[in-house]
C-alpha cells in the first residue's frame, strides 16, 4: 500500500540549522482550517504540505490561492536579499521599503520614502539606495531607516541600479536615457555612458565585474566596459523595448526579456543571438539565473524556466495569478520570490520553492494594506513582531501574540 502522508524530506534543500539533520517536523496531518503540527521547523513544514499537492507523476502544482491578501499597496519594483542573508526587502510604488524574514516569510518592518521606489541595491557596507519616480536622485539608508546623503546628477528619474560584486562600483539608469558610474562607498560620480535613445529599464553586471549590460525602452542591448565605461557592442533585441537583462554566472551568456513575449539568449560579450525562445503571451517583465537554468516572469502571469544548454523550455510552468512584475532568486538558489498585481493595484509577494519544479510555498502579508477580511498570525523572536497569514506555522519557540488577527 502506497504511503500517501506528506514525506518531510527534499531533494537537495539544506533546511535552516545544521544541513545534515532530519527536519524537525512530526505528526503533520490535514484539518479542516489547514495543517496540525506537533513540532515543526517552518520550512520543512511548508514544504511538506507543498509535497501532498504533488502528482502521481511527481509534478507539483503550482496554483497559489491568497485571496486578496498583499504585501504592499502598489507595484513591487524590487527584491533583493539582505547582505547579512537573513531578510527580503521590497521596494514598491506605494513609496515603502518592507522587510521579511527569509526563514519564515514574516513581516516585520517598514521604510516609509518620500516618493514611489523605482528601484533598490545595497552596498558592501551594509547602506540601502533607492531611486523614486517623483525625484531625479539616489538616496542613501541605514538598514535602520535613518536617512544619509544623495546621489545627484540623473536628469530625470532612476529606474534600475546595479552594483559590481566587490560593493565598489554602482551603475544608475533611467528615464534620461543614461547610465552614470559611481564610486562607493564614497559616492562619487565617475563618468556617464551614452547610446541609448530611450529609457533605460534594467542593469546586470557580470560576476568578474568587468562588463556591464543595458537593456532599454528602445528595444536594443548595449555592452560596456567596467571601469572605463568603453562601448563594447550594442544590438537589436527586441521589438517594443528590452524591459530586463542578466547575466549568466558564468559571464558567458545573457539572458533579455521584452514587449515582444519572448526571452532572449546572447553570447558575452559580443552580442551573438543564441536562442528566442517563446511560450509567454505578455510582455517578458523578469529574467533571472539559476545556474544553468534561466527563469522567466511575465505579466501573463507565469513563471517558466529555461534550459540554457539546450535552449528549450524546463519543466512546468507556474501559473501565480497575479499580473507579475517582479521576481528574484534567492543566492543559494533554493528559493523564488514573485510580485504582481491585481485589478486592485495591490501587489502581492509570493514565495516559492525553486528546486527542479517550482512549488508555492506561502503569500506573505503585510496587514496594514488588507482589508478586515484577511487575517494574519503574529508572532514575537527576540522582541521583533513578525506577520505570516493566519494558519502559517511559526518558529518553535516564538511567542504568538494574535492569531488571526483581521487586517486594517
Amino acid at each position: 500500500m502506497t504511503d500517501t502522508r506528506p514525506n518531510d524530506r527534499t531533494s537537495r534543500l539544506n533546511l535552516p540549522g545544521s544541513p545534515a539533520a532530519e527536519p524537525a517536523v512530526y505528526a503533520i496531518e490535514r484539518a479542516g482550517s489547514g495543517w496540525n503540527l506537533s513540532r515543526r521547523d517552518v520550512i520543512a513544514a511548508l514544504l511538506a504540505a507543498v509535497s501532498a499537492n504533488r502528482t502521481a507523476e511527481g509534478q507539483v502544482v503550482a496554483t497559489p490561492v491568497c485571496g486578496l491578501a498583499y504585501a504592499h499597496g502598489n507595484s513591487v519594483t524590487a527584491i533583493i536579499v539582505s547582505l547579512d542573508g537573513q531578510s527580503v526587502i521590497t521596494a514598491s510604488l506605494d513609496a515603502t521599503l518592507k522587510f521579511w524574514n527569509l526563514a519564515t516569510g514574516g513581516y516585520y518592518k517598514t521604510i516609509v520614502l518620500p516618493g514611489p521606489a523605482t528601484a533598490l541595491v545595497a552596498t558592501a557596507d551594509g547602506r540601502l539606495l533607492t531611486a523614486s519616480s517623483s525625484e531625479n536622485t539616489i538616496r542613501t539608508w541605514s538598514v535602520g531607516g535613518v536617512a544619509g546623503g544623495t546621489l545627484a546628477g540623473h536628469t530625470a528619474p532612476v529606474r534600475a541600479m546595479a552594483t559590481t560584486p566587490d560593493g565598489r562600483i554602482l551603475a544608475s539608469a533611467g528615464q534620461d536615457n543614461t547610465i552614470r558610474l559611481w564610486s562607493l562607498p564614497s559616492g562619487k560620480y565617475l563618468r556617464t555612458l551614452s547610446g541609448h535613445t530611450g529609457t533605460v529599464r534594467s542593469l546586470s553586471i557580470s560576476p568578474d565585474g568587468e562588463v556591464l549590460v543595458s537593456g532599454s525602452e528602445d528595444g536594443s542591448i548595449r555592452i560596456w566596459s567596467l571601469p572605463d565605461g568603453h562601448s563594447m557592442f550594442n544590438f537589436a533585441a527586441h521589438t517594443g523595448g528590452v524591459f530586463s537583462v542578466a547575466v549568466g554566472p558564468d559571464g558567458r551568456v545573457i539572458s533579455s526579456g521584452g514587449a515582444d513575449q519572448t526571452v532572449k539568449l546572447w553570447s558575452m560579450p559580443d552580442g551573438k543571438l543564441l536562442a528566442t525562445l517563446t511560450g509567454h503571451v505578455a510582455p517578458v517583465q523578469t529574467v533571472a539565473f539559476k545556474g544553468q537554468i534561466l527563469i522567466s516572469g511575465s505579466t501573463d502571469g507565469t513563471i517558466r524556466q529555461w534550459s540554457v544548454s539546450s535552449r528549450v523550455s524546463y519543466g512546468t510552468p507556474a501559473s501565480t495569478g497575479d499580473s507579475l512584475t517582479f521576481l528574484m532568486i534567492t543566492p543559494d538558489g533554493q528559493f523564488l520570490f514573485t510580485s504582481g498585481t491585481d485589478s486592485s493595484g495591490k501587489a502581492s509577494l509570493k514565495w516559492w520553492q525553486a528546486l527542479d519544479a517550482i512549488a508555492f510555498l506561502l503569500c506573505l502579508i503585510d496587514l496594514a494594506v488588507n482589508v478586515a477580511s484577511v487575517s494574519g498570525r503574529q508572532y514575537t523572536v527576540n522582541g521583533t513582531v513578525y506577520t505570516l497569514p493566519c494558519g502559517a506555522p511559526i518558529p518553535a519557540g516564538a511567542t504568538c501574540e494574535c492569531d488571526c488577527v483581521p487586517g486594517s
